[in-house]
């Protein structure tokens, strides 16, 4: 007997079934030109990291390419065992910022509009993925004066001085009701004491200063921006490495194979077959010194002082050996120049 017959109530309609989760499902990705994502090295089959974006795209990433190529991806409070890493940032900034985890060559960024740019330069600090963060700089002035605001928020969370230097005359022409909106809380009081002070020469935020382009002021620069070399780094001496090297000039550098493996695709060139010897390189120390700071997870050389010669000479090697994150930052630099 039916329970519509014992009880002579219509029973509820059965629950449907659970909706199945789309977190685990790829999404398609158009990215400057890459159609379909399982062609893309961040979608390996054979990869043993799984993140998640923020709108449910999953990626398929290296360990030995995060180890190697950031310096904090993923956070350590993140603990994977084989399960889903969920991040913050959205797929078409994580689709950008992994290309720059593989030795292929790095987007440069030269066309990416500001909106996806942003979100990538946030990420590449956030990670600490060093190839991403110094084409990231280069790029955000770009925007210049059009973002200052955004601009100045972002170089002053990073203490890239130089930029700030570049975006505050900006924000002086900027209504007061939208700079407390928009400009960092740390910086308002500053904006509008210089304001108040700029029909004397002299602003909160620089020193003492011709007065030009509509009574702007001029933010007080770093006194050295360049990059030194360092006479001896342990990173290129340490006891673990397996690789040695001996430059032109006969300086010998320890370097890491796993290091060259993710960071170049030439890095010893195929004729060279090490067996624990010596290989030796045509380039001098000093080349090799700028040159192999680009194959750790440390900050790269920015290279804006650097002078062409020893700019010319790294571009070169760089391309030779094909160490992505310097070819990207030589191309851009030797425009410059």
């Amino acid at each position: 007997m039916s329970d519509t017959a014992l009880t002579g109530k219509t029973p509820p309609p059965p629950l449907p079934p659970p909706e199945s989760s789309a977190k685990c499902e790829r999404k398609s990705i158009v990215i400057d030109g890459i159609a379909d994502p399982m062609q893309h090295p961040v979608n390996a089959s054979d990869a043993d990291v799984k993140f998640l974006s923020a709108d449910n795209v999953l990626f398929h990433i290296h360990r030995k390419n995060l180890e190697s190529q950031a310096g904090a991806f993923p956070p350590a409070e993140f603990d994977t065992r084989g399960e889903i890493v969920p991040l913050t940032e959205n797929a078409a900034t994580l689709e950008l910022l992994f290309r720059f985890l593989y030795p292929k060559r790095h987007p440069h960024l030269d066309t990416t509009p500001f909106e996806e740019l942003s979100p990538l330069a946030e990420a590449a600090e956030k990670y600490e993925i060093y190839s991403a963060v110094n084409v990231c700089r280069i790029r955000m002035k770009n925007f210049l004066p059009e973002h200052a605001v955004e601009i100045f928020n972002y170089a002053s969370r990073h203490d890239y001085r130089e930029i700030m230097a570049e975006a505050a005359p900006s924000l002086l022409d900027i209504p007061l009701d939208e700079i407390v909106l928009t400009l960092s809380p740390g910086f308002v009081i500053p904006w509008g004491l210089s304001k108040l002070v700029i029909w004397a020469g002299r602003g909160v935020f620089g020193e003492q200063h011709e007065l030009s382009e509509g009574h702007k002021f001029a933010w007080r620069e770093p006194s050295s921006l360049g990059f030194e070399i360092l006479a001896v780094d342990v990173k290129f001496n340490a006891s673990d490495a397996d690789v040695q090297f001996i430059s032109a000039d006969n300086v010998i550098f320890h370097l890491h194979r796993k290091n060259l493996e993710t960071h170049t695709s030439a890095f010893p060139t195929a004729e060279f077959n090490t067996h624990g010897e010596l290989v030796p390189l045509t380039e001098n120390a000093l080349t090799l010194e700028l040159l192999f700071q680009f194959v750790y997870p440390q900050r790269h050389p920015r290279l804006d002082n650097t002078p062409f010669e020893e700019l010319s000479l790294l571009a070169e090697a760089a391309e030779k050996y094909e160490v992505y994150s310097a070819m990207n930052i030589c191309s851009v630099r030797m425009k410059y120049v």
